[in-house]
């Protein structure tokens, strides 16, 4: 029969001191480049007509498919026009409709998951089947439905995006608002007599702040991809705006030849995505309790 050993407890501790310590310098550790990748995402949106060297939709034939040089930075395309300056218009149109799309999302969603998870009964049965019945539908089915019946242009993206995103905060959210209804804080405020809307905005909204923060940090690169999609696709912004998926989609049949149509927006793409996640990841160890506590 094989002894069992006794693990010492100095031992068990390890890998939870050293989890401890990993979380503690991530947090420590601000993503300073991310940061200043997005904060230049979004000054560019806005200060986008300021800083275009030209007209995004000016062609000119006899400098079309023009190498990166100094009078082009990026080159242009098939029909002439400014890689930069399109890239920038792009740059302000994404900013738009992840701002648009992701508010109306954000606020259906949180306001539908509080509701759920305060009133339970049928009410939380009806909602989660809503919820169930938006995430069984892939994301870019809803921008080629609008597409199809609206037409491609800036508000059928929001509103396709909001589709989207609106069920996964609710069902975090719903969650999160659960749990919270069972802590000893709320039932001692309900045993003073506070009503559910006092509740509501007095405890419940303020401790599910953070997540929500959370989870629109993490959805904005997603948003972003989604948008990139739906234009690459034909759903998203009509052409001749200026769009990073219409930009990418445009370069792929010059791939060989002209690679600085397509490389400027793909690159564009993976920095502000890839920005969004590490910011999101690092904001997520900053504002869960649960990762910064003690005993992990």
């Amino acid at each position: 029969m094989t002894p069992v050993v006794a693990r010492a407890p100095g031992r068990a501790r390890a890998p939870r001191r050293r989890r401890r310590k990993l979380i503690a310098g991530h947090e420590r550790r601000t993503p300073v480049i991310p940061i200043l990748v997005l904060a230049c995402f979004v000054l560019t949106g806005i200060l986008g007509p300021y800083l275009a060297p030209y007209n995004p939709d000016a062609t000119s034939l006899t400098e079309r498919l023009a190498a990166p040089s100094s009078r082009h930075w990026f080159g242009t395309d098939a029909l002439g026009r400014d890689i930069l300056s399109r890239l920038i218009y792009g740059d302000r149109v994404t900013l738009e409709i992840a701002t648009a799309g992701l508010a109306i999302g954000a606020a259906v969603g949180i306001g539908l998951g509080v509701v759920a998870g305060l009133r339970r009964g049928w009410v939380d049965v009806v909602l989660g089947r809503l919820m169930d019945i938006a995430l069984a539908f892939p994301p870019v089915f809803f921008g080629l439905l609008f597409a199809a019946t609206r037409g491609p242009g800036i508000w059928s993206v929001v509103i396709a995006i909001a589709l989207v995103t609106w069920a996964q905060f609710a069902r975090v959210i719903r969650s999160e608002v659960i749990s919270l209804s069972e802590k000893g804080f709320m039932a001692l405020a309900r045993v003073h007599g506070a009503s559910q809307l006092r509740t509501t905005f007095a405890h419940i909204l303020p401790n599910i702040a953070p997540t929500c923060v959370v989870l629109i940090s993490l959805r904005v690169g997603f948003v972003v991809i989604l948008d990139s999609i739906f234009s690459y696709l034909g759903a998203g912004v009509a052409p001749p705006a200026a769009s990073w998926g219409g930009m990418i989609s445009d370069g792929q049949a010059y791939i060989s030849t002209a690679w600085w149509i397509a490389l400027a927006p793909g690159l564009a793409i993976l920095a502000v995505v890839l920005s969004l996640n590490l910011t999101g990841d690092w904001l997520r160890v900053r504002l869960d309790p649960t990762l910064r506590g003690s005993d992990l």
